[in-house]
């Protein structure tokens, strides 16, 4: 296929986008509700050879006659763009070019086949309203067989997700599915078998068998134990604030990560957890803990990271009095809200994968652009990022379904995929990226001035300590060390930004200096 060809399809296909933008405006439901029945008989399709070979799989999975729907086939689509990369670094004369350049010089239509990505065939997307400010949308991604490549780790069948019962129902961000490690190194390793040869898979293979002191297990034998339910979710403690620049404060997070059949991996005879002694090591109750002694630097320092294991799930959790919590819930459980049960209801309460945001993050995000603008002189780029967030009274509700032929995405949102292409067209590449050459040195400013002027403040706090020492003893000449300590002037000196204070030799009236990792210079004239 020619690149003009492909050029048309894809236009084809952008049209097809947006025609539903240009609809007419809904009327009433009162103006339409008599003529709904007369129009769903009267909607036809093509048929013959006019027909979409796919369309008939992709339909049922849609809502027809709603807000928005979109069908696209792109069968040979992929093999054919893979096709032109092909021809396009296959053109590059071997003499004069860069050895990485030549491993441009690959049968891409065999890499898509082998990540599975020629496979799909067709996309089908549908929103609907069903209620105020709120949508049911699905999307299906049509691959005509068995997924293959990068689309089987998504998992095999549909099940009941185990991770909805501990999680509590204050979640403020809730993510599980299922994943299967296994075929994504599969994938891995007939691509690199393809673009290197047999014996670079060998020498990966090699590598990955090898056992890492104190580990007594290879990542070889770890990846065939990642398969099941991968999770996250968390909750925010009010009642706790974290302070993340002396300008915002948001309420103190509480995290959770589950993997499913990697709770092995914390088994004494694994691991020789006598060689860390930066941990501790516990077994009580079924339960085997690793909890980290050392202090986190700033804002961090008021969390105390664990890793825990039941035998058969592996967690990681920011707060152990949190996760003893969550694995102790009977009620007031995320699985208990009648929202998540209606939405698992149609699917008879099985999935591949579940996603919760609750109103809250709207709040919380909302709050963190504010302080943060509180302190930028020019906060024009900020609130533009600050009216892209959106803010919604439901919690917002995603789900996953594997099916045979093809993956299933069912949302209820406040916006329809009207709204979600329109955004896409809008906010592209290119517009994303001169907002964030906008907002993200705004950001980076806030973050250096919040720094700089809290190192001025542990600079101010030396001179004074160091006036004090100096009047008390005679000397004209201290170290940090005669000034920080239980018994000495400063109790203790946390760093900001990683810089060391350890080495500083402190002259009477002469300007105290600290070199941040960075390269910036903080000075203190006492």
């Amino acid at each position: 296929m020619s690149f003009t060809s492909v050029v048309v399809r894809g236009a084809a296909l952008a049209a097809c986008c947006l025609i539903p933008l240009n609809a007419p405006a809904q009327t009433p439901q009162s103006e339409t509700t008599d003529a709904a029945s007369a129009a769903e008989a009267s909607a036809t399709t093509v048929t013959g050879r006019q027909r979409s070979p796919h369309f008939d799989a992709v339909n049922p999975h849609l809502d027809l006659g709603g807000e928005f729907y979109l069908y696209a086939d792109f069968e040979g689509d992929v093999a054919d763009a893979a096709d032109m990369l092909t021809q396009l670094y296959g053109s590059m004369p071997i003499e004069g070019t860069p050895p990485q350049a030549m491993m441009l010089r690959q049968d891409y239509a065999m890499l898509a086949e082998l990540m599975g990505l020629s496979d799909a065939k067709a996309l089908g997307m549908s929103s609907v309203v069903t209620g105020e400010e709120r949508f049911e949308n699905r999307a299906y991604l049509h691959f005509g067989g068995p997924r293959v490549g990068l689309a089987a780790m998504w998992g095999s069948e549909p099940e009941v997700l185990s991770a909805t019962k501990i999680a509590p129902d204050d979640v403020v961000l809730f993510s599980t599915g299922t994943f299967d490690g296994r075929e994504l190194y599969r994938t891995i390793k007939n691509i690199v078998e393809r673009v290197a040869g047999p014996d670079a898979v060998t020498a990966m293979e090699t590598a990955l068998s090898q056992k890492a002191p104190p580990l007594q297990v290879s990542a070889l034998e770890l990846i065939e134990h990642l398969h099941g339910e991968m999770t996250f979710f968390g909750s925010m403690d009010q009642t706790r604030m974290l302070q993340l620049d002396p300008q915002v404060a948001i309420p103190r997070p509480e995290l959770v990560l589950r993997y499913e059949n990697m709770g092995r991996l914390l088994n004494a005879e694994l691991v020789d957890w006598a060689a860390l002694p930066m941990v501790s090591f516990t077994e009580n109750n079924g339960m085997t803990m690793v909890e980290w002694k050392a202090a986190l630097p700033p804002p961090w320092s008021d969390f105390a990271p664990v890793l825990a294991s039941d035998g058969k799930h592996l967690y990681l959790t920011s707060d152990k009095a949190y996760l003893q919590r969550c694995l102790s819930l009977t009620s007031g459980r995320l699985a208990d809200a009648p929202a998540l049960q209606a939405a698992l209801a149609p699917f008879d309460g099985k999935a591949n994968g579940i996603v919760w945001v609750s109103p809250e993050v709207t709040e919380l995000w909302t709050r963190f652009l504010e302080g943060t603008m509180a302190s930028v002189p020019d906060p024009q780029a900020l609130s533009a990022v600050l009216e892209m967030v959106p803010t919604f009274d439901e919690p917002l509700i995603g789900l996953r379904e594997n099916l045979p032929e093809g993956i299933l995405w069912v949302s209820q949102m406040p916006f329809s995929h009207k709204r979600t292409l329109v955004t896409a067209s809008i906010y592209n590449p290119v517009t994303i990226g001169l907002m964030a050459s906008m907002a993200i040195p705004a950001f980076q400013k806030v973050r250096s001035t919040s720094q700089e002027k809290a190192v001025l403040n542990n600079l101010r706090q030396l001179g004074a300590a160091a006036d004090m020492h100096f009047l008390e003893t005679g000397e004209s000449e201290c170290t940090v060390a005669d000034l920080v300590g239980p018994d000495r002037y400063i109790r203790e000196l946390q760093s900001v930004a990683g810089e060391d204070y350890s080495t500083m030799v402190l002259r009477q009236g002469e300007v105290l200096s600290v070199t941040l990792p960075d390269g910036r210079v903080v000075e203190y004239q006492p």
